[in-house]
């Protein structure tokens, strides 16, 4: 609401105040020459007593904003902006018991992980989605007895199985990305999207036309997705891949949207 919003964007302004440090306050203490220089080295950083107050101030509007993914997100970036990767995650870890289903904060949390290296724990992040997705539609395909139809995943968990794809090639291996490929199309209702993503992540890391071919035809088989439809998807970047592929199958140029020779 209107109103919802207003008290948002006062907590913003004050949180926004804190971090000019009107109090002036300063650290205690007397500190070196050797480590200023130390200091220099890493990211800018309030001293405690400020950053006790910035972190007091999200808290307090957490208290009535706890509902907004966004200022969980914008806590956590202040913790990581400050080179306290530890301090964001715990947040983002808050953020996801109040919000479960915020797909912005589990991606969040994936990519704070993956930055710091910590891959185990970035395929831990989308495995808790996941699993908790596999079972609840496990559950109600039970409730609803064989030869139910079985509803298509919504585009939000199409997007968490997608983005594990690409994680695991980037931060792993084809055969690791192929095997998260494996696993979201025995997923209850896996969705064409996902077919999608697989298909250009082989494109977009090897090259190689023959594995792309063979994922889009096999959705193909499973799916009936109009071109029309598969064309309103596109990135840019989706459609300089398939560009390149129709060029190395010696086909024609796969240009804008109508008629003739854009294919």
């Amino acid at each position: 609401s209107k109103a919802a919003d207003c008290h948002l964007d006062a907590f913003r302004r004050f949180i926004a105040w804190e971090k000019t440090n009107p109090q002036k306050l300063e650290a205690i203490g007397i500190v070196s020459a050797a480590a200023k220089k130390m200091a220099s080295d890493k990211p800018e950083e309030e001293p405690p007593r400020v950053r006790e107050r910035i972190a007091l101030a999200y808290e307090k509007c957490l208290l009535t904003c706890e509902n907004y993914p966004e200022v969980w997100l914008e806590y956590s970036h202040w913790h990581e902006s400050a080179g306290r990767a530890g301090d964001a995650a715990e947040i983002l870890s808050r953020a996801r018991t109040v919000l479960p289903g915020s797909i912005m904060l589990l991606l969040a949390a994936a990519d704070l992980e993956e930055s710091q290296q910590n891959f185990e724990g970035m395929k831990a992040v989308y495995e808790s989605y996941m699993v908790s997705y596999e079972e609840k539609r496990k559950a109600e395909n039970a409730a609803t007895g064989e030869g139910a139809i079985v509803k298509m995943m919504d585009d939000d968990t199409s997007v968490v199985y997608a983005e594990y794809i690409r994680a695991c090639r980037r931060t792993d291996s084809q055969a690791s990305s192929r095997k998260a490929f494996l696993r979201a199309r025995k997923a209850p209702g896996c969705s064409w999207l996902v077919y999608a993503a697989a298909a250009l992540v082989e494109w977009r890391y090897d090259e190689a036309d023959k594995p792309c071919r063979n994922v889009f035809e096999l959705g193909l088989k499973t799916y009936t997705v109009s071109y029309t439809h598969l064309r309103a998807h596109e990135t840019r970047e989706d459609r300089g891949c398939r560009r390149r592929v129709v060029k190395k199958r010696g086909g024609g140029g796969g240009g804008g949207g109508g008629g003739g020779g854009g294919g």
